[in-house]
């Protein structure tokens, strides 16, 4: 029997009869989302408390606030120089869409989004929503193929854009695709 992470088994004992019944972790989580519930879904009625006195809610879809677009900026082209930075293939990229973006969108210099194989780099995050990173963003070419997706990002609830409505450089170029955190809130003592 071949495992998977995350799918160490669980010791608890049969109604009754006293006798050690084996389950997965992976199995009880799915009973607690319930039958309907996609794979991947967090259990809605978890919270866990940290040592901060926070209380974490997995219900992270409400959370409201601003989507920031991460571009990185040290991000070369193939056969491009190192120096000056300022002239790297994700500095422009950074430049043309802060100037094309006209503050629709947060765009927010990174150093380094570790795609360095597939450049220019690009991530869309929000509060409460998935985060995704996006590679093979060329400056001059990917502009408005990257604000094209932005609005749908920012649009979609959760932050999942639907396959059919996703351009087509970002279903090529889609690195990953990362949960949101859990929200906290302040729990009275």
């Amino acid at each position: 029997m071949i495992r998977e992470p995350g799918d160490l088994p669980v010791e608890q004992t049969r109604k009754g009869r006293g006798v050690p019944e084996r389950r997965s972790a992976g199995g009880l989580a799915r009973r607690r989302r319930g039958k309907g519930a996609p794979q991947g879904t967090p259990y809605n009625g978890a919270r866990r408390r940290g040592a901060n006195g926070l209380q974490a809610s997995s219900d992270t879809a409400k959370a409201p606030g601003a989507m920031q677009i991460y571009v990185c900026i040290t991000c070369r082209a193939e056969g491009e120089l190192p120096e000056p930075k300022e002239q790297r293939a994700g500095a422009r990229l950074h430049a043309a869409l802060t100037a094309q973006a006209g503050g629709a969108f947060d765009i927010v210099p990174v150093e380094c989004l570790s795609v360095c194989k597939k450049p220019c780099t690009v991530s869309f995050a929000a509060p409460g929503k998935w985060t995704y990173v996006y590679g093979d963003l060329l400056p001059g070419l990917s502009e408005d193929i990257i604000l094209a997706g932005a609005r749908l990002y920012d649009a979609a609830p959760d932050g999942v854009i639907t396959w059919k409505l996703r351009p087509d450089a970002l279903k090529k170029g889609a690195v990953a695709r990362i949960p949101p955190l859990p929200q906290f809130e302040k729990i009275e003592a």
